[in-house]
């Protein structure tokens, strides 16, 4: 398995099946379909991100890979 490079802006944030952060404006979220439309970030400020995201009412958020898969602990560990 290939390392993920954490500090580098690699990751994105999936806020549900279908939508990734494409903007986060004040109080206003704005989600895209498309991976490459969506906001990136490091994986701290992915993970950070996530839990404010949570805290505002979106339970399904989660920081995936740079093409939309999920990040495990197998992965940040590699």
């Amino acid at each position: 398995m290939e390392s993920l490079n954490l500090a580098a802006p690699e990751f994105l944030i999936r806020l549900n099946g279908e939508y990734f952060l494409a903007e986060l404006d004040g109080s206003t979220v704005t989600g895209t379909p498309v991976p490459s439309a969506a906001a990136h970030f490091s994986y701290s400020a992915a993970d950070k991100l996530c839990d404010r995201l949570r805290q505002r009412g979106y339970p399904q958020v989660h920081a995936t890979d740079i093409i939309g898969n999920p990040i495990t602990r197998e992965m940040l560990r590699a």
